[in-house]
């Protein structure tokens, strides 16, 4: 019997919306088209549905999309009439005002040939000018084919470094030095779910497709003996010119990040301006902090001040209870300034904020007249 957490699971989900409608300039403007971005997580042979609505106000509008040729679109609707449904690629004669459904079947055939395709997204046109953006992910590799993980992905048992030998290698120039293989120097190479990968891989291996072009470094001919990756021709200058495959082992993406602001955004990492020669951005773990013995050789001393993460957020309970007997009907609530709380963020981070209302105190006779209009949370920076 497999492991529970040794099986590989296919993606198993519906689309789901990312976006329901462009924000409004105006409030006479309408948001015609209804999702604005959905996200489709597809298995080879998986076919998916997706509704959306679209508020004519010119009377016709064609449809087209910029899909690859392996997913097949088909889009469904009776264009506003009494008819069945029927494929469909515009609609037109539609009143001013009438909101039109369609069906949008998509079918997965097969995996593109390129992996920077098997993540990506694309786009449903309207010739009115509106967009409906489609975040589409292949399951096209199972999680155990990295570097990072032990598990056995083929039925010969080969690992990962027997089909990609050129993963052992740990710098740029010594991976240039077999015309098989590649170096990737740029500092967002990762698997699909954000755990590094090995920098230097076979040509003709999928991970290699990963690697940004302009980080990709990859000569005609192997190096010799006397080039190495500082040249002009081939160089990883500005970039990751050497990795440490602990670090891989570690999911230490801290490493890659080349300046104190990236390594700021990236979970559990901290900067240190002055280095022995380690890495400016690394684990928190990875530094010797206070009177830490340093003869840890797995950790490093930073020269400097180390800038860690400051995010905080208050945890003062703020209670407030202001105009018990009076209803705002026509007028929004006055500011109430005593009534702030302080948040210090940091990119991509996400923070929850409990807020909790209690209507039934707003008013004394809330339970005679318990319809009230709406409630908005503002947020300023």
């Amino acid at each position: 019997m497999c492991p529970t957490e040794r099986r590989e699971e296919k993606f198993n989900s519906v689309p789901t919306i990312i976006k329901e409608s462009k924000e409004q300039t105006s409030r006479w403007s309408k948001a015609q088209l209804h999702p604005q971005q959905v996200e489709l997580a597809m298995n080879v042979g998986d076919i998916q549905y997706l509704d959306f609505t679209y508020l004519f106000i010119s009377s016709g509008t064609s449809l087209t999309h910029d899909l690859p040729e392996n997913v097949d679109l088909k889009i469904f609707s009776s264009c506003g009439g009494d008819n069945l449904l029927t494929e469909i690629s515009r609609c037109s004669g539609i009143f001013n005002g009438v909101t039109v459904k369609f069906y949008a079947r998509f079918h997965l055939k097969s995996c593109p040939e390129k992996s920077s395709d098997w993540e990506k997204s694309y786009k449903l046109t309207l010739s009115q000018g509106d967009v409906l953006d489609i975040d589409l992910k292949m399951f096209c590799s199972c999680s155990c084919d990295k570097f990072s993980t032990d598990g056995i992905c083929r039925n010969d048992k080969k690992t990962f470094l027997d089909i990609n030998p050129c993963a052992e290698k740990n710098s740029c120039s010594e991976c240039l030095q077999d015309s098989a293989c590649n170096w990737c120097s740029d500092s967002k190479f990762s698997y699909f779910d954000g755990s590094p990968l090995p920098r230097c891989n076979n040509d003709n291996f999928f991970t290699s497709d990963l690697c940004n072009g302009n980080g990709k470094v990859d000569p005609p001919r192997a190096l010799t003996g006397s080039e190495d990756c500082s040249t002009c021709n081939h160089t990883c200058s500005g970039g990751i010119c050497e990795e440490h495959k602990q670090d891989l082992l570690d999911l230490n993406m801290c490493v890659s990040q080349l300046t104190c602001g990236d390594c700021m955004k990236e979970d559990g990492c901290a900067w240190c301006p002055q280095t022995d020669g380690a890495p400016r951005c690394n684990l928190v773990s990875k530094w010797i902090v206070g009177n830490e013995k340093r003869n840890d050789p797995n950790k490093h001393e930073c020269q400097e001040d180390l800038y860690v993460d400051r995010s905080t957020i208050s945890t003062d309970k703020i209670e407030f209870l202001q105009n018990s007997d009076y209803i705002y009907e026509d007028s929004p609530m006055p500011d109430m300034t005593d009534n702030t709380v302080e948040i210090t963020m940091k990119e991509g981070q996400s923070y929850n904020l409990e807020l909790l209302l209690k209507i039934n105190l707003a008013h004394r006779n809330y339970e005679e007249n318990q319809k009230f209009g709406e409630v908005k949370l503002m947020m300023k920076s």
